[in-house]
């Protein structure tokens, strides 16, 4: 910009710019807390994976549902647990 441009101008042109580093950092943080929430639940699928079936039975689950949840795609979370923000 040249010093030329008026107040208004400068001010517009730095809003937008601190807006689409928001919208930026935004999306990157989201990313990160998505990423931070897979390998959580990966970890609680690897811990309920090593459960006997007594533990299982204690927490209401038997082994073929405890099998289906451990062998779920990393990318597969519960709805429950991801956050929707717009």
């Amino acid at each position: 910009m040249s010093p030329h441009h008026s107040h208004s101008q400068l001010h517009a042109a730095f809003t937008a710019t601190g807006d689409t580093l928001h919208t930026a950092f935004g999306q990157v943080g989201r990313a990160f807390a998505w990423v931070e929430l897979a390998m959580r639940v990966h970890r609680e699928r690897r811990d309920l994976a090593r459960l006997d079936d007594h533990m299982l039975k204690d927490i209401g689950l038997d082994r073929g549902q405890a099998f289906r949840e451990t062998t779920r795609d990393f990318a597969d979370l519960p709805r429950r647990r991801v956050s929707v923000r717009a």
